[in-house]
């Protein structure tokens, strides 16, 4: 595989995790020093991933389908704004918009509810915490710079090249590491996720030669780079007991121990 396709591949990858945990990825048609810009929508409240699925309802509180409606259920209908009198689509054509009791044009397209024919609206609370009220959301954007490794010193560490033009001095970026390893026939892909401080930890970053030349060679030992390593199979267990636990108290320690394994979760701090 060349190089330049690993690097691809590898943000890529990083561009997969992301999307999974509802971010927006953007990948830049050329090297501009920033790999992926990502955003997201989350609740001005709770700070909760912010549902942008355009979910309606029925206006009536005593419908059935006041929590939520499917499109195939509704019924396209025709309301005058001069008379207030509505039409179904089978009494007045799509096309026109002639009001038949009082014939102005003053027609306009009206969505109602199949069961009761209450106007059908659209859901502002959109927040996925279940119970909280918030009508409000806010955007966050990261900026990534995605460093595609492998193995040298005989398999001892990970090898990966540092620019300058990498550390941007700004609390929203964030650097992505990644490797796909094979052993034993078997496939795996790594990330180890690090924010600006995780970097200069790792990183002198006052080298002359990380400073003037293009590429400055780090090798790291795997062992000192475990606090950012992202742990797939901790991560799903966990997330599998936060889907079936109903226990508050045992919900708040799951997503207290997930921020351990799943490393991603920095970009949402």
């Amino acid at each position: 595989m060349k190089g330049g396709q690993f690097g691809k591949i590898g943000e890529n990858m990083v561009a997969f995790e992301l999307s999974k945990r509802g971010w927006i990825v953007f990948l830049p048609p050329y090297d501009e020093r920033i790999d992926i810009l990502a955003m997201k929508f989350i609740c001005s409240t709770c700070n909760s991933l912010w549902n942008t699925t355009h979910n309606l309802f029925c206006a009536n509180s005593q419908c059935e389908n006041h929590q939520e409606i499917a499109k195939t259920r509704i019924k396209k209908s025709k309301k005058c704004t001069k008379c207030n009198c509505t039409f179904s689509r089978q009494s007045v054509p799509s096309q026109s918009s002639i009001c038949p009791t009082c014939n102005t044009n003053s027609l306009e397209e009206i969505a109602l509810c199949n069961i009761c024919e209450s106007e059908i609206d659209v859901k502002q609370r959109n927040c996925t915490t279940v119970g909280c009220q918030s009508t409000n959301y806010r955007i966050v954007f990261r900026s990534i710079q995605v460093k595609s490794t492998h193995f040298v010193d005989n398999g001892q560490n990970l090898g990966f090249n540092f620019k300058y033009q990498d550390l941007l001095d700004d609390d929203r970026h964030f650097f992505i590491v990644y490797l796909r390893d094979i052993k034993n026939y078997d496939e795996k892909h790594h990330f180890w996720v690090m924010n600006k401080n995780d970097f200069i930890s790792i990183k002198n970053i006052d080298t002359v030669s990380f400073k003037i030349y293009q590429n400055d060679r780090g090798h790291y030992n795997p062992d000192d780079l475990k606090n950012f390593h992202y742990d797939s199979s901790m991560t799903l267990r966990i997330n599998h007991k936060l889907e079936t636990s109903t226990d508050p108290h045992r919900i708040s320690i799951y997503r207290i121990l997930l921020k351990k394994y799943d490393t991603f979760l920095k970009l949402d701090e």
